[in-house]
């Protein structure tokens, strides 16, 4: 299962996140995956949403800057599950980010 870590969806200033949620969607109707789409409402969701993967989770990807802390906590908490930022910068330290 693949989960997408968002922040609020408003409408107004979130294309980055749109486009997001639209690609993971996209791609849950072409290649017949199970996914989530997790909205944060405020930075500190990030890390609840984070600290509550489901056992069959085998993918996370967090989008934009604000989820990149809480990211790297849960990648060391959950080494079995492979995480990607988009829109952070990462020193690679983890191998499963």
């Amino acid at each position: 299962k693949t989960v997408i870590v968002v922040d609020k969806l408003t409408g107004e200033g979130d294309s980055f996140n749109r486009q997001a949620v639209d690609g993971i969607n996209l791609a849950k109707d072409s290649f017949n995956i199970s996914s989530e789409i997790k909205e944060a409402n405020s930075d500190e969701d990030f890390s609840t949403i984070l600290d509550d993967l489901k056992d069959n989770t085998n993918l996370v990807i967090g989008i934009g800057y604000k989820p990149e802390d809480s990211i790297i906590a849960a990648a060391q908490k959950h080494p079995n599950v492979e995480f990607i930022t988009v829109d952070c910068v990462y020193n690679g330290e983890l191998e499963n980010v």
